[in-house]
Protein backbone atom coordinates (compact mmCIF):
# COMPACT_ATOMS: atom_id res chain seq x y z
CA UNK A 1 0.00 0.00 0.00
CA UNK A 2 2.69 2.29 0.65
CA UNK A 3 4.59 1.63 -2.52
CA UNK A 4 1.37 2.18 -4.63
CA UNK A 5 0.98 5.69 -2.45
CA UNK A 6 4.26 6.50 -3.35
CA UNK A 7 3.90 5.69 -6.99
CA UNK A 8 0.58 7.68 -7.28
CA UNK A 9 2.47 10.67 -5.54
CA UNK A 10 5.65 10.49 -7.92
CA UNK A 11 3.19 10.31 -10.98
CA UNK A 12 1.43 13.42 -9.74
CA UNK A 13 4.78 14.83 -8.86
CA UNK A 14 5.38 14.39 -12.94
CA UNK A 15 2.30 15.44 -13.87
CA UNK A 16 2.33 18.36 -12.53
CA UNK A 17 5.58 19.53 -13.10
CA UNK A 18 6.13 18.19 -16.61
CA UNK A 19 2.77 17.16 -18.56
CA UNK A 20 0.99 20.57 -17.58
CA UNK A 21 3.19 22.90 -18.77
CA UNK A 22 3.71 21.51 -21.74
CA UNK A 23 0.01 20.91 -22.19
CA UNK A 24 -0.36 24.36 -21.32
CA UNK A 25 2.55 25.24 -23.86
CA UNK A 26 0.39 23.12 -26.79
CA UNK A 27 -2.75 24.82 -26.24
CA UNK A 28 -1.08 28.05 -26.54
CA UNK A 29 0.66 27.21 -29.79
CA UNK A 30 -3.24 25.66 -31.03
CA UNK A 31 -4.51 28.87 -30.13
CA UNK A 32 -2.32 31.28 -31.51
CA UNK A 33 -2.00 30.40 -35.70
CA UNK A 34 0.86 32.79 -36.15
CA UNK A 35 2.83 30.98 -32.88
CA UNK A 36 1.95 27.51 -34.58
CA UNK A 37 3.39 28.92 -37.88
CA UNK A 38 6.73 29.47 -35.97
CA UNK A 39 6.73 26.22 -34.54
CA UNK A 40 6.37 24.37 -37.70
CA UNK A 41 9.13 26.55 -38.91
CA UNK A 42 12.05 24.34 -40.71
CA UNK A 43 14.51 26.19 -39.31
CA UNK A 44 12.79 25.48 -35.39
CA UNK A 45 12.25 21.71 -36.85
CA UNK A 46 15.51 21.50 -36.90
CA UNK A 47 16.48 22.52 -33.95
CA UNK A 48 13.98 19.99 -32.58
CA UNK A 49 15.37 17.11 -34.06
CA UNK A 50 19.13 17.89 -33.08
CA UNK A 51 17.82 18.27 -29.30
CA UNK A 52 15.53 15.20 -29.15
CA UNK A 53 19.13 13.63 -30.87
CA UNK A 54 21.13 14.99 -28.86
CA UNK A 55 18.52 14.15 -25.48
CA UNK A 56 18.43 10.14 -26.92
CA UNK A 57 22.44 9.90 -27.52
CA UNK A 58 23.03 10.98 -24.04
CA UNK A 59 20.45 9.00 -23.10
CA UNK A 60 22.00 5.65 -24.89
CA UNK A 61 25.41 7.09 -23.22
CA UNK A 62 24.17 6.83 -19.60
CA UNK A 63 22.29 3.64 -19.78
CA UNK A 64 25.53 2.07 -21.68
CA UNK A 65 28.25 3.36 -18.94
CA UNK A 66 25.60 3.99 -15.91
CA UNK A 67 24.24 0.35 -15.81
CA UNK A 68 27.38 -2.25 -16.05
CA UNK A 69 28.85 0.73 -12.74
CA UNK A 70 25.61 0.12 -11.20
CA UNK A 71 26.02 -3.51 -11.52
CA UNK A 72 29.42 -3.79 -10.32
CA UNK A 73 28.84 -1.39 -7.53
CA UNK A 74 25.75 -2.85 -6.67
CA UNK A 75 26.27 -6.90 -6.98
CA UNK A 76 29.54 -7.67 -7.38
CA UNK A 77 32.40 -7.74 -4.39
CA UNK A 78 34.60 -4.87 -5.73
CA UNK A 79 37.23 -3.99 -2.86
CA UNK A 80 36.54 -0.16 -1.47
CA UNK A 81 33.18 -0.11 -3.45
CA UNK A 82 32.40 2.73 -0.96
CA UNK A 83 34.96 4.76 -2.36
CA UNK A 84 34.51 3.81 -5.65
CA UNK A 85 30.84 4.89 -5.72
CA UNK A 86 32.12 8.42 -4.42
CA UNK A 87 34.72 8.63 -7.25
CA UNK A 88 31.59 8.28 -9.47
CA UNK A 89 29.39 10.46 -8.58
CA UNK A 90 32.20 13.30 -8.32
CA UNK A 91 30.37 15.23 -11.45
CA UNK A 92 27.20 15.42 -9.12
CA UNK A 93 29.65 18.02 -7.23
CA UNK A 94 31.06 19.97 -9.86
CA UNK A 95 28.89 22.26 -11.74
CA UNK A 96 27.79 21.72 -15.25
CA UNK A 97 29.87 24.70 -17.00
CA UNK A 98 32.79 24.04 -15.24
CA UNK A 99 32.99 20.69 -16.70
CA UNK A 100 31.69 21.78 -20.18
CA UNK A 101 34.85 24.07 -19.82
CA UNK A 102 37.32 21.68 -18.92
CA UNK A 103 36.32 19.32 -21.97
CA UNK A 104 36.50 22.08 -24.01
CA UNK A 105 39.78 23.35 -22.78
CA UNK A 106 41.10 19.86 -23.40
CA UNK A 107 39.01 18.76 -26.98
CA UNK A 108 39.36 21.91 -28.72
CA UNK A 109 39.50 21.67 -32.26
CA UNK A 110 42.13 24.34 -32.80
CA UNK A 111 44.15 24.67 -29.40
CA UNK A 112 42.79 21.74 -26.87
CA UNK A 113 45.38 20.26 -24.80
CA UNK A 114 44.38 16.70 -25.95
CA UNK A 115 44.09 17.46 -29.32
CA UNK A 116 47.32 19.29 -29.44
CA UNK A 117 48.34 16.05 -28.21
CA UNK A 118 47.27 14.11 -31.13
CA UNK A 119 48.00 16.77 -34.00
CA UNK A 120 52.05 15.81 -32.50
CA UNK A 121 51.10 12.54 -32.87
CA UNK A 122 49.86 12.61 -36.77
CA UNK A 123 46.27 12.25 -35.33
CA UNK A 124 43.48 14.18 -36.41
CA UNK A 125 42.10 16.55 -33.34
CA UNK A 126 38.70 15.24 -32.17
CA UNK A 127 36.21 17.79 -32.12
CA UNK A 128 34.13 18.20 -29.01
CA UNK A 129 31.82 20.94 -30.60
CA UNK A 130 29.73 18.09 -32.36
CA UNK A 131 26.46 16.53 -31.18
CA UNK A 132 28.80 13.37 -30.45
CA UNK A 133 31.16 15.58 -28.32
CA UNK A 134 28.18 16.97 -26.80
CA UNK A 135 26.79 13.88 -25.33
CA UNK A 136 29.75 12.42 -24.76
CA UNK A 137 29.86 15.55 -21.79
CA UNK A 138 26.35 15.92 -20.96
CA UNK A 139 26.49 11.55 -20.95
CA UNK A 140 29.25 11.93 -18.40
CA UNK A 141 27.50 14.39 -16.01
CA UNK A 142 24.82 12.30 -15.82
CA UNK A 143 25.60 9.02 -15.29
CA UNK A 144 25.96 8.72 -11.83
CA UNK A 145 21.93 9.06 -11.76
CA UNK A 146 21.90 5.59 -13.75
CA UNK A 147 24.53 3.98 -11.60
CA UNK A 148 23.31 5.04 -8.57
CA UNK A 149 19.59 4.04 -9.64
CA UNK A 150 20.68 0.77 -10.88
CA UNK A 151 23.57 0.04 -7.74
CA UNK A 152 20.68 0.81 -5.39
CA UNK A 153 18.11 -1.04 -6.97
CA UNK A 154 20.37 -4.35 -7.48
CA UNK A 155 21.43 -4.11 -3.72
CA UNK A 156 17.28 -4.19 -2.65
CA UNK A 157 16.86 -6.50 -4.94
CA UNK A 158 19.81 -8.94 -3.32
CA UNK A 159 18.51 -8.24 0.39
CA UNK A 160 15.44 -9.21 -0.16
CA UNK A 161 16.44 -12.37 -2.33
CA UNK A 162 17.94 -13.21 1.00
CA UNK A 163 14.93 -13.36 3.01
CA UNK A 164 12.85 -15.45 0.54
CA UNK A 165 13.57 -19.18 0.85
CA UNK A 166 13.79 -19.96 -2.42
CA UNK A 167 15.99 -17.75 -4.01
CA UNK A 168 19.08 -19.98 -3.95
CA UNK A 169 17.14 -22.16 -6.14
CA UNK A 170 18.00 -21.34 -10.49
CA UNK A 171 14.53 -20.92 -11.47
CA UNK A 172 14.12 -18.34 -8.70
CA UNK A 173 17.90 -16.32 -10.41
CA UNK A 174 15.89 -16.47 -13.16
CA UNK A 175 12.85 -15.46 -12.16
CA UNK A 176 11.14 -12.34 -14.07
CA UNK A 177 9.71 -11.04 -10.84
CA UNK A 178 13.47 -9.73 -9.95
CA UNK A 179 12.77 -7.20 -13.06
CA UNK A 180 10.41 -4.87 -12.46
CA UNK A 181 12.42 -3.20 -9.79
CA UNK A 182 15.31 -3.02 -11.81
CA UNK A 183 13.37 -1.68 -15.13
CA UNK A 184 12.00 0.65 -12.98
CA UNK A 185 15.09 2.22 -11.26
CA UNK A 186 16.39 2.29 -14.58
CA UNK A 187 13.06 4.09 -16.26
CA UNK A 188 13.48 6.49 -13.23
CA UNK A 189 17.18 7.41 -13.82
CA UNK A 190 16.68 7.71 -17.80
CA UNK A 191 13.77 10.06 -17.22
CA UNK A 192 15.77 11.93 -14.76
CA UNK A 193 18.39 12.05 -17.08
CA UNK A 194 16.07 13.52 -19.28
CA UNK A 195 15.03 16.01 -17.27
CA UNK A 196 18.89 17.57 -16.12
CA UNK A 197 19.31 18.14 -19.96
CA UNK A 198 18.08 21.16 -18.49
CA UNK A 199 21.34 22.35 -17.26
Amino acid sequence: MTERLAALGATGFLAAVVVLPLGALLLALAASPASLATTVDPLNLGATWATLQLCLLVLAFTLVLGVPLGFVLGRSDLPRAGMWRALCTTPWIVPPYITAIAWISLLNPSNGLLNLGLLALGLPPLDIYTIGGTAFVMGLAFTPFVMIATADALARMARAAATIPDAKRPWYRQSWFRWPALAGALAGAAAVAALALGD
